[in-house]
């Protein structure tokens, strides 16, 4: 099978129309089966008055003028063939930004072989948040519960705990999201949903479903000056109390939650001290668990 890249570079050296309908007829009917762009920033000039109609019909939510628009080039019913996919990819792309679930349900609909393990698209879903589109996405490709984003260091479940709202992250948990996926070593999706700002219950579930309590997580508890969530964390340290933690307490001014924080450091280091003793068993700790500029020591 030819691959996607030859494809797209064949066309963008400006195939003919013979060299097309071998990819075609290779790679199958549907082009956006494929290759889709990886980029979203990618900008589609309409061409003319038929393709401005079909862009503003994504923008307003226009279902039925869109699906006669997607079929009114040829007499026969296959959609519109975009050779060189940056209408396709706008279409998709608009939907996806203005939230139109009608819209992305017929482009789904209309284009059944299309995968949606696409970078570009999907970082634009997580940039403009709603649960109905994540739901089609998600129906379509199963797998993008656990897509990882190389460039950022990221997976999903992180880029679901940026949404202010808690159901997107809640969502991906429902569905097996990896709790310990992604992110510089310590800082996974705990570490997102606590900075910024996921509400105490998602946060109790991600702890009690097994998301990974490290010494950057109880660091930035400490910042969010939240006695409820710190509560959670504190007394899980499995990196100790050094002076940036008791530092960030006194900066907080807090007085609630310098006292945690000075009797958790407490707590533990009696703990410590009836392990050196033999009294009590050391716990075992995790390596990711270590501030990220310990990491590999």
């Amino acid at each position: 099978m030819i691959s996607s890249r030859s494809s797209q570079t064949a066309v963008e050296s400006g195939s003919t129309h013979a060299e097309i309908g071998f990819i075609e007829k290779t790679c199958g009917k549907d082009p956006l089966h494929r290759y889709l762009p990886q980029g979203f920033h990618e900008i589609h000039v309409p061409r003319d008055d038929n393709e401005v109609e079909m862009l503003d019909a994504c923008v307003t939510g226009d279902d039925q003028k869109l699906q006669h628009l997607l079929h009114a080039v040829d007499s026969h019913s296959d959609p519109l063939f975009d050779p060189d996919l940056t209408l396709a990819y706008s279409l998709f792309a608009t939907a996806i930004q203005q939230k139109q679930c009608k819209i992305l349900n017929l482009l789904l609909t209309t284009y059944p072989s299309l995968k949606m393990l696409n970078i570009g698209l999907l970082r634009l879903a997580f940039e403009n948040p709603d649960l109905d589109i994540f739901k089609l996405l998600h129906a379509r490709s199963p797998d993008i519960i656990n897509m990882e984003f190389e460039l950022r260091h990221t997976s999903a479940l992180m880029e679901a705990c940026v949404s202010s709202d808690p159901t997107l992250p809640n969502y991906f948990l429902d569905h097996g999201a990896d709790l310990n996926e992604g992110g510089f070593p310590g800082a996974g999706p705990l570490y997102t949903a606590v900075t910024l700002g996921q509400p105490l219950w998602l946060i109790k579930r991600m702890i009690t479903a097994g998301a990974r309590i490290t010494g950057i997580v109880v660091l930035a508890a400490i910042r969010r000056q939240d006695t409820s969530i710190l509560g959670l964390v504190v007394d899980d340290n499995p990196d100790g109390f050094d002076k940036l933690d008791m530092m960030t307490a006194q900066e907080t001014g807090n007085e609630s939650i310098i006292a945690m924080v000075e009797d958790a450091a407490r707590k533990l280091d009696n703990r410590e001290k009836k392990i050196k003793g033999g009294k009590v068993k050391a716990p075992k700790k995790h390596t990711s668990g270590k501030h990220w500029w310990q990491f590999g020591k």
